[in-house]
């Protein structure tokens, strides 16, 4: 019992220093605008976009696997050296469109790890650290504690080695 009660105060304490330290949570931001907006436009053909609409309105409609399908396609076609940064914004539209308790074929957590790990090849600091804050926030949304705990505490350490701007 006492375990329990530190486990929950430490997750809860850990969840305060999330939100002090970064006050808008990854997957608040899922507010049906097309996210395509914040990649660079020169990055992404009117083909490919279009793809990527069809996509979103596959994933609204409810055919999620057949969206997966498409946007895994798209990613694929850009995938080249260079582009790491809208590569990775498309994986996290991808991420922010599969539902958080889906565990087949590609889920949210693999988006997200993919995202991250295409920001650490392009030397991206900041949005390596906001793609652990999202796979923080599904650890937290999928009641993994521990994990959530962890990823926090890896987020305030990096947060702490950025230099200030």
């Amino acid at each position: 019992m006492i375990r329990l009660y530190s486990n929950k105060r430490i997750c809860l304490t850990a969840l305060v220093i999330m939100i002090l330290a970064a006050p808008l949570l990854c997957f608040s931001q899922t507010t049906g605008k097309n996210n395509t907006d914040s990649l660079p436009r020169t990055e992404i053909s009117k083909a490919d976009s279009t793809v990527l609409a069809k996509a979103t309105s596959l994933f609204k409609s409810g055919d999620i696997q057949q969206g997966k399908s498409l946007f895994i396609k798209t990613i694929e076609k850009i995938r080249i050296p260079g582009y790491e940064n809208t590569e990775a914004g498309l994986w996290h539209k991808l991420a922010l469109l599969i539902p958080s308790r889906d565990t087949i074929g590609i889920t949210r957590l693999y988006c997200l790890r993919k995202m991250h790990e295409l920001y650490k090849q392009a030397g991206n600091e900041e949005r390596q650290i906001e793609a652990l804050k999202c796979i923080a926030d599904l650890h937290l949304v999928q009641g993994r504690l521990d994990l959530a705990e962890t990823q926090l505490l890896d987020v305030l350490e990096r947060l702490h080695r950025l230099p200030d701007a």
